[in-house]
């Protein structure tokens, strides 16, 4: 069974320490990456040593610790320099974090708060990444004000932190963060009492969250491929070698209006795989799909649903040797590229995709 893991980020002055805070106050362990990078270069530790041995001595203090703001002049300025401070540290505090997720109760939800994690390329580590986001102008003005520092200096510290664009890539929830205080904290009681409690219930339990009956078509959301992109990348990292590729297919990958499920489909190497893929992805909020348990057409031999109630998705898992895989990639591309199937998908529609598929010389 996996504790439910949160990633939580935002950039300088978002205002990500006061979620944080909030979400320990409502139950969370939370986990602060800040406060771990400082103890793994404590003085007389081999983490200190090894900042020592690559920026010199200037970065220790007269107490013998570590300079942070000496090192902070040297790394901010120089993204080499930063990106080797980065190779010393962050695997020091991803493996002291890990044991502090491994202390934590079975029913715990652990809130990872992690400034650089879309810089350092966690995101699909969590089953879920929450992103505090905040205007420029907005930012600057509160580093200004709480920590007396010139705006130069504030705007250099933004930029040289994960744009935007990429961090909102990465968020599956955004906490806008321009007004008061009581307004952000009302945003993340709602995020803790309707998505995160029943997220970890459910994962505990192993079960998927009741889905509205009946789903309904809703209009195109552009925002679907990205989505769908997360998820992949996610079971990419859970099953390392057992995808030989994972694709976004069904109603959602076509480009039009449908029933809002994610379908993902994953093709393993084997029967074997397929079927061993299932219990390995707990840890990104995925739980057997009971109902689809047995054989579906030719050979679906692992299904998965959601835990989390804020977004719905079917995993398929797949052996190469079933022709299912490529049936699903001929029939989404046939709905992409054709105009004249673009409206139906019937139960011939594995059928007409092929007769496409052999006049376009599609291959997947």
């Amino acid at each position: 069974m996996a504790v439910l893991t949160i990633g939580l980020t935002g950039g300088i002055g978002a205002g990500k320490s006061t979620v944080a805070r909030r979400l320990g106050a409502l139950g969370a362990v939370v986990i602060d990456a800040d406060v771990v990078a400082r103890d793994v270069v404590r003085a007389g530790g081999d983490g200190l040593a090894e900042v020592v041995a690559a920026f010199g001595s200037r970065v220790v203090g007269a107490d013998g610790e570590l300079d942070r703001v000496a090192l902070g002049a040297i790394v901010f300025a120089d993204a080499d320099r930063r990106a080797l401070l980065e190779r010393i540290i962050h695997p020091r505090v991803r493996e002291r974090a890990e044991r502090l997720e491994r202390s934590a109760p079975a029913d715990a939800i652990v809130v990872h708060d992690i400034p650089l994690l879309v810089e350092s390329g966690q995101a699909a580590a969590f089953p879920l990444v929450i992103v505090v986001a905040a205007t420029v102008e907005t930012r600057v003005a509160r580093l200004i004000r709480h920590r007396a520092m010139p705006a130069g200096q504030a705007r250099a510290r933004i930029d040289a932190q994960a744009s935007d664009a990429d961090r909102l890539a990465a968020a599956d929830v955004v906490l806008r963060n321009d007004g008061p205080v009581d307004a952000l904290d009302e945003s993340v009681d709602r995020l803790w009492n309707e998505r995160l409690l029943p997220f970890e219930a459910n994962l505990r339990r192993g079960q998927s969250p009741p889905r509205p009956e009946p789903l309904v078509v809703v209009p195109l959301d552009p925002s679907w491929p990205e989505q769908a992109a997360r998820l992949i990348a996610r079971l990419r990292r859970a099953l390392g070698a057992a995808v030989v590729r994972a694709d976004h297919v069904g109603p959602t990958a076509v480009g039009r209006p449908a029933v809002d499920v994610l379908d993902i489909q994953v093709v393993t190497p084997s029967v074997e795989t397929a079927r061993a893929g299932v219990a390995r992805c707990a840890g990104i909020g995925l739980v057997p799909d009971g109902a689809g348990a047995s054989a579906d057409r030719e050979q679906v031999l692992g299904r998965l649903r959601e835990a989390d109630p804020g977004r719905l998705v079917n995993v398929r898992l797949v052996p190469r040797q079933s022709p299912l895989w490529a049936d699903e990639l001929r029939l989404r591309d046939w709905l992409r590229a054709d105009p004249d199937g673009r409206g139906d998908a019937s139960a011939d529609g594995y059928a007409q995709a092929r007769a496409w598929a052999e006049r376009r010389g599609w291959s997947p």
